[in-house]
């Protein structure tokens, strides 16, 4: 009896101090550390070099370069030979150049039209770096909570199949009724379903870590970080007034609005004449009428007259082009505001509850489950009871770590709005996995 007693108290002593120790354990199936652990500031670092998204908003950069150096170009001149009469004694032939000039700064204005978009196109790579770093992130975050979540679970595994054990035990010599030794039972078997729950869940973080990254040898590698680390405070007026001001979003849409405005302009000066300049030097085979023979020059110029062709539908489509940038822009402006005032809300929320399952609920919960130790030691309490505050921290521990990476995930959609577009505003909280675990 008092052995058996004290195999208890061993038991209940390892389930108390897990809250200390689970993040410390390495859990013995699924995606396990083989190699060096990762860490997420490398792998931002290298997935930002390699990734097709930002390989994509560089080219597109480059090209729209090249198409703005080629825009303020002048049209080459015509150079050629002409003649008349060529088989008579009064054949003429000679040499001449043309040059087209437009005029109304039409090729400065088809130039700075070009340099508006890649103004746009380097918003918009800012977009696309924080989108990708923001799926890695809440990818990694996924990766450590299941990770976590395996450590926590595979304890409490362990613990019950030794309460199975002893429970036996206990049973054998008259100690525990036929009752507890089924439910340690049952609370075996829930522990071995929420562990094969975790694993899985645990192997899909890895394969979308793996492909947020774009890499997919890192997928046996654990996510090296602290789930219970401070996060950064966020305050909310601030946070919110710099999302909707300096967020690469309203950014790239207020470069899309001048790129509109400069195609305005371009379109505008395409009414202005070109002046057409041509110059050439003749000879005549015999002479002239004056007697005389030699080269003679010649030289014409025109203009063109915008009489039919002012570009009316050009224009009309640049301003109506305008127009929906201009909409657009404020109606980003106002989906992000209620998409920042709702992030931030779910920020606080994460936060707060995290902050109360670690300073109170999980203290609260590990307390009474010493209570009724105590009592089941005196005998004044039956094994039954025991489990069920056992179940009852294991649970809430379960639940923290749910809260804790909502909380990571709203501070990523926000530094995200801060820095890029937030990753579609799925859901990143997994299924629960159907067991308890360890704060």
């Amino acid at each position: 009896m008092t052995r058996a007693a004290r195999s208890i108290v061993l038991v209940v002593a390892l389930v108390l101090v897990l809250p200390s120790r689970a993040s410390a354990q390495q859990a013995p199936a699924g995606p396990a550390p083989a190699q060096t652990p990762l860490r997420l500031d490398t792998l931002e670092r290298d997935t930002l070099g390699r990734h097709p998204g930002m390989m994509r908003a560089t080219a597109a950069i480059e090209a729209a370069r090249g198409r703005a150096q080629q825009a303020g170009l002048w049209p080459n001149p015509l150079v050629g030979v002409d003649g008349e009469d060529l088989r008579t004694d009064e054949a003429k032939y000679g040499v001449f150049i043309e040059q087209e000039i437009p005029l109304g700064g039409r090729l400065g204005a088809a130039r700075n039209a070009v340099l508006a978009e890649v103004e746009r196109l380097e918003a918009d790579r800012e977009r696309v770096r924080g989108a990708i770093a923001a799926d890695l992130r809440t990818a990694w975050y996924n990766a450590l909570a299941a990770q976590r979540r395996i450590q926590v679970l595979d304890t409490v595994a362990r613990l019950s199949v030794e309460a199975v054990e002893i429970t036996e035990q206990l049973y054998n010599v008259g100690a525990a009724d036929r009752p507890d030794v089924l439910e340690s039972e049952v609370e075996a078997g829930r522990a071995r379903l929420a562990l094969a729950g975790a694993r899985n869940q645990l192997a899909a973080a890895a394969r979308r870590l793996a492909a947020s990254a774009g890499d997919p040898a890192i997928e046996g590698l654990a996510a090296s970080g602290n789930l219970d680390a401070q996060p950064p405070d966020l305050p909310r007026d601030a946070t919110i007034e710099r999302i909707l001001t300096s967020s690469p979003r309203v950014l790239t849409a207020r470069a899309a609005v001048r790129a509109a405005d400069a195609r305005v302009l371009q379109a505008r000066r395409l009414m202005a004449p070109e002046l057409l300049l041509r110059g050439g030097a003749g000879r005549q085979r015999g002479h002239d009428h004056l007697g005389q023979q030699g080269w003679i020059g010649s030289f014409e110029a025109g203009i063109t007259l915008p009489i039919f062709n002012r570009n009316q539908g050009g224009i009309a489509a640049a301003l109506a082009e305008q127009r929906i940038a201009e909409a657009e822009l404020r109606r980003l402006e106002l989906d992000l505001s209620a998409e920042a005032h709702q992030t931030f809300a779910d920020y606080l929320t994460a936060l707060r509850a995290s902050e109360e399952y670690r300073t109170s609920l999980l203290i609260r919960a590990e307390e009474a489950y010493r209570l009724y130790l105590a009592r089941y030691k005196e005998m004044a309490a039956a094994y039954p009871q025991v489990l069920i505050a056992q179940r009852s921290l294991m649970q809430l521990t379960e639940e923290y770590l749910v809260r804790a990476e909502q909380l990571w995930t709203s501070v990523v959609r926000l530094e995200t709005m801060l820095s890029g577009t937030p990753s579609a505003g799925r859901s990143t909280q997994p299924p629960p996995s159907g067991g308890g675990g360890g704060h």
